[in-house]
Formats: structure tokens, sequence, C-alpha cells
């Protein structure tokens, strides 16, 4: 969706405006709004981002820079600005399933890692995965790995449970809505084969959602409502 060199572009200029507080999140995205707005093929957008990473990282790292592959060949460049933090901004990569964590510590940048409703489990497997690959891969420039991991939730608090879960119904509707296209594109490409796992959820399940331990949505009572 975004050219690789105007990313890197943005990310120095961000870096220097920032005084060197940037990171660089990156994600081959996860809805079919946006890839077919910008008309993305869901069969090729893994191998398009993988690339992408790295000539975003040489034009950090060599001046000039230049990058031939599949679906990027770049002339030698030199990147105006450049960054200010050393070797560059980390950059990190959204990672919904262990494949993708695995490929991120293969490539030596961080992983940002979430759950998709299957429970704190697969998350911490998944974190696990990341340092067990790191530590096993040689990698022939500087690395910047990170690891963390985006829990969402929303709180709902009333006088009673059952009016806070009564009340909290839109949550319900959030959680569908959200996830309803991870089903979907696990059907459009094999490497979105893992979101079709959400698909074995009870989204009406109203005590998986509010007080299953392995969900991120909750309602509780709370005695006073002023607190």
């Amino acid at each position: 969706m975004n050219h690789a060199l105007r990313v890197a572009e943005r990310v120095a200029t961000e870096d220097v405006l920032s005084n060197g507080r940037v990171e660089l999140g990156t994600g081959r995205g996860n809805t079919t709004l946006a890839l077919r707005a910008f008309e993305v093929d869901p069969s090729e957008n893994k191998s398009q981002w993988r690339e992408g990473v790295e000539p975003i990282r040489r034009t950090f790292l060599d001046d000039p820079f230049s990058y031939v592959g599949e679906h990027y060949k770049i002339p030698p460049r030199s990147l105006v600005p450049k960054p200010l933090q050393t070797p560059h901004p980390p950059i990190s990569a959204a990672a919904g399933s262990p494949s993708s964590v695995e490929t991120a510590a293969t490539m030596g940048i961080g992983a940002i890692m979430g759950g998709l409703y299957l429970g704190f489990d697969l998350v911490e497997n998944m974190v696990k995965l990341y340092d067990k690959t790191l530590a096993a891969t040689d990698h022939p420039h500087p690395i910047t790995p990170r690891k963390m991991v985006a829990i969402s939730g929303g709180m709902h608090c009333a006088e009673t449970t059952a009016q806070a879960r009564t009340e909290a119904k839109p949550l319900f509707e959030m959680a569908k809505l959200s996830t309803d296209a991870y089903e979907r594109l696990s059907k459009l490409s094999q490497d979105y084969a893992y979101m079709g796992a959400v698909k074995n959820i009870d989204f009406n399940d109203e005590e998986y959602m509010f007080a299953s331990p392995t969900t991120s949505y909750c309602a509780r009572s709370n005695s006073s409502a002023n607190t």
C-alpha cells in the first residue's frame, strides 16, 4: 500500500522532528476494505511486505543504497534526511500468527503480537518462539529486536453486573465487526488461513465474552458509579 522509499523518507523526517523517538511498525494489512481499495493481492502482500522492509533498512544503513528484488528495483540513491537514531529507528512487524512471529525474528526486527481472541496461551507461545528464533538466527546486519504484545479491551461500570452486561452490548458488536474480516481473509489466501480459527469462537457466548480470562472483553459491577 505504501512504497518502501516513501516510508523511509517519512520515518527519517519524523525521527529528526521528534529528536530520535520514532519507531516504525509495519504490516501487510488485514482488512479486505483496505486491500481492495489499494488493489493489493492478498496472495502476494506478505512477500511484498517482507521484501519492502529490506530497502527501508538499506536506506538507513547504506549511502548510497540500492536494491533489486521481485517487487522493488531501486537504483543507487541517497536518503535525505537521514534519521537521528543509530543504526536506525527500530523496525517491527504486526504478527498475529506463529509464522509471522518467526519471520520477524528471522529478519531481526521486532514483533507486535496479538491473540486475535484466541487466548493468552497463544501469545505466550509466540513470545517464546520469537526468542528462540532470534537466538538461532545469524543476522548479517544490525537488528532491532522488540517484543510487544497488543491487548485491547473495554470496561463498563454499573450498579450491578446484570446492568453492566446489558449496557455493554455494543462491545459484542465491536468484537463481531472486527473479527468478521478475519474469516473472509482466511478464504482469500493461504497466508491468512490461520485467521479462520476465529470461526470456532462463539461471540454470542456472554460468559466467554465477559468473564473468560482468555478474552479481552469483560464487564464488571462497581459499587460506586462515581468512582
